[in-house]
């Protein structure tokens, strides 16, 4: 099993705006002997037991010693990252992970994921700063026994089906995260429960929107504000969630997690947020730019390639535009199977959507992810 600190979730990591974040990923995976020979075989996973660290959500550098993936951390030996938080960087839930090509979807498969928390600063609603909180690191798990059935769980920072005790009327803030690798995640709250979105990957939505499901693919974020109206045992629930499965795959995902909600009110403030923190100037809304597009792409998602090419190395780049330009992309994907999308160290805003997939994406279109 590889993990980090022994731990499914990795620890929770939190900072504010105008901190420097320094990791140091210490390596203690076995060697693998010839492994990560073939690295440029795409059919070939390798390089099993090295790692590295990427995030996803943070507006900071993807060179040198920052969130550089070309760097690898070999077993036996340690390497410190170190992340510059800028002054005005967004506060939100981000999160962590390895990203080595060819074994990136191991590591996580395993668990190797953590949350990472940028704190709100005095331009948020107090009433959302003292918000009693809930971290949800939501990891897919897959296992198989002598039979030919794979079983998959659903995990709430590592364990399954966990309670949450709460009171009537209180308000709870919940940061999900869907580390799943193959796996869309819908979340819905049962009986008198209600969820009220408050950020999509990291961005703040213009003003709190009450919601009846939270859609997260994977790698996928949200803020949530959990609350419910009667006293009672209720559920988390994952619905329609999308597996990309296999045959002779056997779902026990359903219930995510059990509310135990108390008659008696607890030492809780009653006040509902209205406002929420703007976004820094870096996610504005581009839509009202008065750049013009100096390029359009068309982008094909089929077969695990990209227009019909697999990746190869680093030095492939195949689109190159100058920093400050503005760059309009259709994202094409013409599979049956949902596809995450995911811009390292920038971000981009959805402009527009097709009709019918307006229910099953991030319902703020207008803020940056």
């Amino acid at each position: 099993m590889r993990s980090y600190n022994g731990s499914l979730p990795g620890p929770t990591l939190r900072v504010s705006p105008g901190d420097l974040l320094r990791v140091t990923i210490a390596n203690q995976l076995q060697p693998i002997p010839h492994d990560g020979e073939d690295h440029h075989n795409e059919e070939n996973p390798n390089k099993f037991n090295t790692t590295n660290l990427h995030t996803h959500g943070l507006h900071i550098s993807s060179e040198g010693n920052a969130d550089n993936i070309f760097i690898d951390v070999e077993p036996g030996t340690a390497h410190t990252f170190e992340l510059p938080i800028i002054e005005d960087h967004t506060s939100g839930t981000m999160w962590y992970h390895p990203h080595v090509h060819g074994s990136s979807t191991v590591q996580m498969a395993h668990g190797m994921a953590g949350m990472i928390i940028i704190d709100d600063t005095d331009d948020a609603p107090q009433e959302l700063r003292e918000m009693r909180e809930a971290v949800m690191v939501l990891s897919h798990m897959e296992y198989s026994d002598t039979s030919p059935y794979f079983y998959s769980y659903v995990l709430v920072n590592g364990l399954f089906q966990p309670r949450m005790r709460l009171a009537v009327g209180e308000e709870v803030r919940l940061r999900l995260l869907n580390t799943g690798v193959y796996m869309n995640m819908i979340i819905e709250a049962e009986g008198d429960c209600s969820l009220t979105l408050l950020a999509m990957d990291g961005a703040y939505l213009d003003s709190p929107t009450p919601v009846d499901r939270v859609v997260l693919p994977s790698a996928g974020r949200g803020d949530v504000i959990l609350s419910c109206g009667v006293a009672g045992t209720f559920n988390l629930v994952l619905a329609d969630s999308h597996l990309l499965s296999m045959p002779g795959e056997e779902d026990h995902l359903g219930v995510l997690m059990a509310l135990d909600v108390n008659h008696t009110p607890l030492a809780i403030s009653s006040t509902t947020v209205t406002s929420l923190p703007p976004r820094p100037c870096y996610m504005s809304d581009i839509r009202s730019s008065d750049l013009p597009i100096s390029g359009t792409y068309e982008l094909t998602f089929e077969n695990e390639q990209l227009n019909g090419q697999s990746w190869t190395d680093a030095a492939d780049i195949r689109y190159s535009f100058a920093l400050g330009e503005l760059e309009e992309w259709t994202l094409v994907n013409p599979e049956v199977e949902a596809h995450p999308f995911h811009i390292h160290v920038n971000h981009f805003q959805v402009v527009s959507v097709p009709a019918q997939d307006e229910d099953t994406i991030s319902q703020a279109t207008t803020a940056a992810i």
